[in-house]
């Protein structure tokens, strides 16, 4: 304790900090000369009692009991010291004795430091009987202690001990008693603050070494009563820590500082480079007050030195980032700030004070430069631009998409209950759901494809639940139907239902048609709402219904038969094809040269499913597929077999793990991997087990990797505006495009980290070929964009923009399109077949969503679009590689002419006809 208080005594700057402390305690006890480790509950209670005095900040003396509990932490240390010096100079300032291990103090330094010690004696002789009683006590606890630190104490005893000479005595004593004094300081610091009790009760048990407590706080007094320091620092109102633990590590055994550690202060602080909160002058602490200060003050000349440098400084603030992002909390957006930047750089410029410059040009660019800057520019820009803020707060509350399910307050009003059904494919999710779903009074099925749809809609009906249907495309009222069959985006959001079933749940994640996951679950008024999913989307949906308060629960499935890999493949060579084989492309090029391929080699017959095809020829390929008779015993697929369709496949082989997204080939996801795989080996078919491999063998190890992940968890979910948030946002914007409506919603929505904004790519593509035709209103052009219709399809979008400008004129639209007289014959007429298609199927999506006497051919569409869908189902069946080679000789002997190229014709033309007849025969079978 000696050797503390001899660094405490030595450190001037030490004092200085300390000055200003709120309170301190004094308690002494004259018979203690030696170290005191450990403090007893005897010390405490007698404290209590009040042995001891508080000296508060203007010098009052009163109870410990009486002080403000204001002490943090641990001891205080601060309070030690002052405690110190108003004792014995009673509460005068008192320079202290500075001494260096190596270099001996003048003469009369040292009669100073024995004057002083001579005040300090005096003062101690003024201390009760109980408190030498208390002493004599404490030191026979405290024995132990004083062994375990022999070394310390031994040659502090040591130093005492050979003290011969009078003036050696003197200052031994004086030693002691300054010692003493910081040790009874030290505990009755510990007394007036909060946790006095915890500290005191470890120091009895002598867990923590009193060097280890060492954590100064010092808190200060309000800033007017402590007097401004001579540096002109503003009086700081946080609590200033000092950490002594340091000096400790230090300290020799003799007391004194090791010259290895540099201690003092005082060089440290030249060293470190002052803090620009240190060096603000007084009086430029608060922004609005020196704003105001600088808008009326004149403008001051710079040299051009000065403003060059005040401009580097201006420069950081502009260019780091850090502002820009700050700024959006004042409503400064990224595209308004450098021009608000710029004119602040004039204003500051001009005005800025001749101490606050000075004071920037010394600390240079700098972060604290720019923190400190920054409540001054935002003062600026509210005071400067405050109709542009208005105008972008307005803005920016109208794309708020923070909380989305506070958008359908009936249905947060009501108590839902969320069954999660999550598993993998082939575990029967899907199937205990629809269970509950058939078994209700009323109920919905939300599905992400028309296929699905239709296969709910006919099995409920076929159970004798009256359900209706409704796609995009088409609705199918049935009378007194008390269930509904729809596509996702189609989902009748204002009735209520007794269950609601959303099924392939993980869509929510998917970056285009994720927002319509997520508006069907928070907006279904439904008391029971079955989520079927896998594990990805689980802990997503319950964030979601912890902001929905809905009640959570989880109900777990396994896969019912095994699904194995053959790391075999199939060695690139479509001779090991078998029956029951899927192979899947990603692409339509590549699954028509698979089919030929594996019909040219092979006995095999192939039936093709992806998805620019119709439901209804998909639905007559999975017929063909999983009928045993048929002839057809293999399936070439997109990833579109993924979902929608249940099909008799023993093994998948994946053509390649690939695809193309549009912009460059990337790996398939594995998500997406195992999704398609798990399509092997499903409940109910002929196979024991599922099996998948790759063509070739170089895939294997990626296919490996892609079964054995997890589910990665669904980051977030997705949303886009409804139309009425749209039409608010476009209020504040009256002179923009669409197109350049939907770019603006996208920068300037909020969003937390559980919703993201879905990509609308295809969206602005439509809206800019809208763009030009005039007559629109917004909701017109918003239902024209949210079409199905193909971005990429020059014939698409021209059929699309002719449907629009008719629209915008009021007259009635028509199709303009007439039926094709046969089915194809090669590769080009099955796209044109699929093109007309899609173009009868935005006619019909069209007609469901504008009013019906707009579209006044939608029935002669639906009978049009029936008829093509089962011509390009006769295509499919009919373009085999065999029949591919018979009509490229036949085009050879046309295009030589003669007789026999006429002959050849009929013949084609013949048998033709025949396989027409034949395959409607097996149609009709299957």
């Amino acid at each position: 304790m000696k050797a503390l208080w001899r660094i405490l005594s030595r450190h001037s700057q030490i004092q200085r900090q300390l000055q200003g402390s709120r309170f301190v305690h004094r308690w002494f006890d004259p018979a203690a000369v030696g170290f005191r480790p450990a403090f007893d509950a005897s010390e405490i209670r007698a404290a209590r009692r009040g042995f001891c005095t508080v000296v508060t900040g203007n010098g009052s003396a009163g109870n410990v009991n009486a002080a403000p509990k204001r002490v943090k932490k641990v001891i205080n240390t601060a309070a030690v010291h002052e405690n110190a010096e108003a004792i014995s100079t009673k509460n005068a300032e008192v320079v202290p004795s500075t001494k260096n291990a190596k270099a001996t103090k003048s003469k009369a330094k040292t009669a100073e430091v024995k004057s002083t010690a001579d005040k300090k004696s005096k003062n101690l002789k003024t201390v009760t009987a109980k408190n030498v009683e208390a002493s004599s006590t404490i030191k026979a606890k405290n024995e132990e202690a004083i062994v375990l630190e022999k070394k310390v104490l031994g040659a502090k005893k040591k130093d005492i001990k050979t003290s011969s000479t009078t003036d050696t005595k003197n200052e031994a004593q004086n030693k002691a008693t300054e010692a003493s004094q910081a040790d009874r300081a030290l505990e009755q610091t510990t007394l007036g603050g909060p946790l006095a009790e915890k500290v005191l009760e470890e120091k009895v048990l002598g867990t923590p070494p009193l060097a280890n407590a060492l954590s100064i706080v010092v808190e200060s007094p309000p800033a007017s009563k402590v007097e401004t320091r001579r540096s002109g620092r503003r009086p700081n109102k946080q609590p200033e820590k000092l950490d002594l633990g340091k000096y400790f590590q230090a300290v020799g055994d003799d007391g004194d500082v090791f010259q290895e550690e540099e201690l003092d202060l005082e060089k440290q602080k030249k060293v470190a480079k002052p803090a620009l909160p240190e060096m603000v002058p007084e009086g430029f602490a608060d922004p609005t007050a020196l704003f105001q200060a600088m808008v009326t003050s004149p403008p001051l000349p710079l040299t051009p030195d000065e403003k060059l440098r005040l401009g580097a400084v201006l420069d950081r603030f502009a260019e780091r980032g850090w502002a820009k992002t700050q700024a959006l909390a004042v409503y400064i957006n990224s595209k308004f700030f450098p021009q608000a930047v710029s004119k602040f750089r004039k204003f500051f410029t001009a005005k800025c004070p001749v101490l606050l410059k000075d004071v920037l040009l010394k600390v240079g660019p700098c972060d604290e430069a720019e923190e400190y800057l920054f409540p001054i520019f935002a003062e600026f820009c509210i005071s400067e631009f405050s109709n542009e803020i208005t105008r972008y707060r307005e803005l920016v509350t109208s794309a708020d998409l923070t909380k989305p399910h506070a958008w359908f307050p009936f249905t947060r009003a009501m108590k839902r209950k969320v069954i999660y059904h999550c598993g993998p494919t082939n575990s029967g999710k899907t199937y205990t759901a629809l269970q509950r779903f058939l078994q209700a009074e009323t109920g919905i099925y939300c599905c992400p494809l028309r296929l699905l749809a239709m296969e709910i809609y006919e099995k409920s009906n076929m159970s004798g639940v009256y359900c209706s249907l409704h796609t995009g495309q088409e609705r199918r009222e049935v009378p007194f139907a008390t269930h509904l069959a729809s596509t996702v985006e189609m989902a009748v959001l204002t009735k209520p239902w007794s269950v609601a079933v959303i099924d392939e749940v993980q869509m929510t994640a998917d970056e285009f048609r994720g927002w319509a996951w997520t508006r069907a679950f928070l907006a279904l008024r439904a008391d029971e709402v079955h989520l079927c999913g896998d594990p990805s989307a689980l802990e997503l949906y319950k964030t979601l219904c912890a902001a929905t308060c809905d009640e959570f629960v989880e109900h777990h499935y396994e896969r019912f038969k095994p699904l194995t890999i053959d790391r075999t493949s199939a060695k690139g060579n479509f001779d090991f094809i078998e029956a029951g084989d899927c192979v899947v492309a990603f692409s339509r090029k590549e699954i028509f040269q698979v089919k030929l391929e594996i019909e040219q080699r092979t006995k095999h017959k192939c039936c093709v499913v992806y998805g620019a095809l119709p439901p209804e020829t998909r639905t007559q390929q999975a017929k063909l597929f999983n009928d045993p008779s048929s002839g057809y015993d293999v399936l070439v697929a997109s990833d579109a077999i993924g979902m929608g369709l249940n099909l008799n496949i023993r093994r998948v082989i994946f053509n390649s793990l690939d695809k193309f997204n549009g912009e460059q080939r990337i790996p398939v996801p594995a998500s997406q991997v195992k999704q398609i795989a798990g399509r092997a080996g499903r409940r109910g078919s002929l196979y024991p087990e599922g099996q998948v491999t790759t063509l070739y063998a170089s895939d294997i190890p990626y296919l490996v990797e892609c079964m054995k992940q997890p589910f990665e968890d669904a980051p977030s979910a997705g949303l886009f505006p409804v139309f009425e948030q749209l039409e608010l946002f476009a209020s504040q914007l009256p002179d923009i495009t669409f197109s350049q409506l939907l770019d603006r919603f996208s920068e300037h929505c909020r969003l937390d980290g559980t919703y993201f904004l879905c990509k609308n790519d295809n969206l602005k593509k439509v809206a800019a070929a809208l763009d030009a035709i005039g007559g629109l209103s917004l909701e017109d052009e918003y239902n024209f964009c949210f079409a199905p219709v193909n971005s990429r399809d020059p014939k698409s979008m021209g059929s699309l923009q002719r449907f629009a400008s008719a629209y915008s004129r009021k007259i009635p639209v028509r199709l303009s399109m007439g039926m094709p007289q046969r089915t194809a014959s090669d590769n080009a007429g099955i796209y044109d077949l699929e093109t007309r298609h899609q173009l009868l199927s935005m006619y019909l999506w069209l007609s469901q969503h504008f009013p019906a006497p707009a579209f006044p051919e939608r029935h002669q569409a639906a009978e049009m679009a029936s008829k093509i869908a089962e011509m390009l189902g006769e295509s499919l069946v009919l373009f085999t590689g065999e029949e591919a080679r018979k009509r490229q000789e036949e085009m050879r002997e046309r295009e030589h002419g003669g007789g026999c190229g006429r002959e050849s014709v009929k013949q084609s033309q013949s048998r033709l006809s025949l396989q027409m007849q034949t395959m409607r025969k097996q149609l009709c079978a299957a």
